[in-house]
């Protein structure tokens, strides 16, 4: 029997075919199973760290959220309203931020005597899951038949699940209503500046970790117009620029003076008097020709 015989494939191991190996090669099943045992334990420690350290990369560079829904209803006190982020915007945002990392998240609901409970789990690739639960009766308020009424507790619950699974808050609203984003004059304005400055739009969203211009946060306007400006200093400068073409002369001209060529130099120069003496033309040619071996 070579060693080769006695080794387990990891693409095809499970503890049933690690059994039956053992089994086969008389092995000690009750040894072997101890082993399987540390291994599921082992694994179980390595996706945790994994976990972690997937989460710690989410969190040094969270994405923002923004409030993007205003509700009103009808109140005993009269109208009511409130803003608040919605499950769409919020899932979208995170879950394409969760994985860049690995990670992933989902939603349980159960309902026992009258009370909703929604789990959100996140789990990361390699199996290790952590969890957050809450609990809420049926959002009566407004004119919810009780279907809506449940429909509304459960999304409110997966929003807040989610969000405090992930460590993350929605920022507030201004009072304007305008949720925290940049007003339509400052949109303009920074629309203006990306046309200037040739930005790709899918990029600069990217960036901004936002799914379209009007929602970007007032926090980031200023920030995006200075990376604006610069990004058209540096067009500016790289247009100035001298780029050889193929044939190796400059894209751009110059305004320098081409060199004298030498058989040019040879000829009487333009302009030369006719009554000149040989003497004299032929000083006048060497010089021409002196200028020209400068240049060379």
């Amino acid at each position: 029997m070579t060693e080769n015989a006695l080794v387990v494939h990891e693409d095809s191991f499970s503890p049933i075919s690690a059994l039956q190996f053992a089994a086969d090669k008389g092995l000690d099943i009750d040894k072997l199973a101890a082993l399987l045992e540390i291994q599921e334990r082992w694994d179980a420690i390595q996706a945790k760290k994994a976990y972690t350290k997937a989460m710690a990369g989410f969190k040094a560079d969270p994405p923002y959220i923004f409030k993007d829904k205003k509700v009103a209803f009808e109140a005993k006190g009269g109208k009511a309203s409130y803003s608040h982020a919605s499950l769409g915007n919020i899932t979208h945002i995170i879950n394409e931020s969760l994985a860049a990392h690995g990670l992933s998240a989902g939603w349980k609901t159960d309902q026992d005597s009258g009370v909703i409970k929604v789990t959100c789990t996140i789990t990361h690739e390699l199996g290790h899951s952590e969890s957050s639960t809450l609990m809420a009766s049926p959002d009566n308020s407004g004119a919810k038949n009780s279907i809506q009424a449940v429909g509304s507790t459960i999304t409110y619950l997966e929003r807040y699940t989610l969000l405090a699974l992930t460590g993350l808050a929605t920022h507030d609203q201004d009072d304007d209503g305008r949720g925290g984003v940049i007003s339509p004059e400052e949109l303009e304005l920074l629309q203006q500046e990306m046309k200037a400055a040739g930005a790709d739009e899918k990029l600069f969203l990217k960036w901004a970790k936002v799914p379209a211009l009007k929602n970007m946060p007032t926090t980031l306007f200023g920030q995006a117009m200075r990376k604006l400006k610069k990004k058209q200093q540096q067009k500016a400068n790289s247009a100035t620029m001298d780029f050889p073409k193929k044939d190796g002369t400059p894209d751009t001209p110059t305004a320098k003076a081409p060199p004298p060529d030498k058989e040019r130099a040879k000829a009487p120069p333009e302009g030369t008097p006719a009554d000149m003496t040989p003497e004299e033309l032929a000083k006048l040619k060497q010089k021409a020709i002196a200028d020209a071996e400068k240049w060379n």
